[in-house]
């Protein structure tokens, strides 16, 4: 049996229809969001969960969950379920942590986590924009990783 096959064949779905962060985030995202031209929260997750996966030190655990974040089916065929992927099957290394959908989601989170307060840090850091903070660190991080 082939990966696709199990993928496909045995997902273990997520019950819930909400990413979920922590009561004590929101607000984070809202200055956030208020910072940088988001155009949804799914945007600003996907960059708290970058920043979290490279710039912090291991996933944060959600204490007290809010689920009226963002609703998955925004991620549904979407190209940000794939780039979620990515970060749960490098945490795990390994695909096959496909097949459950609640521990994707939970990896996702905890780094959104980790990732929203590095961001909040890097906004009370400098005066600069915040958009050529980011530019530049995601620049140097690709540079390190040696994306081509």
């Amino acid at each position: 049996m082939e990966l696709n096959d199990i993928v496909n064949d045995e997902i273990i779905r997520s019950t819930r229809d909400h990413i979920l962060i922590d009561e004590e985030d929101v607000d984070k995202y809202k200055i956030l969001r208020d910072k940088l031209p988001f155009k949804n929260n799914v945007h600003a997750f996907s960059l708290a969960v970058f920043v979290g996966y490279y710039y912090g030190n291991g996933p944060k655990k959600i204490n007290k969950s809010y689920n009226g974040f963002a609703h998955l089916s925004v991620y549904k065929d979407s190209p940000y379920l794939n780039y979620l992927k990515t970060f749960a099957i490098s945490h795990e290394n390994d695909p096959l942590i496909l097949v459950d959908e609640k521990k994707l989601y939970d990896i996702c989170e905890a780094y959104a986590r980790t990732g929203i307060d590095i961001l909040l840090d890097w906004i009370d850091s400098t005066d600069e924009p915040l958009e050529n903070v980011l530019a530049k660190r995601i620049i140097n991080k690709f540079d390190e990783l040696n994306v081509d």
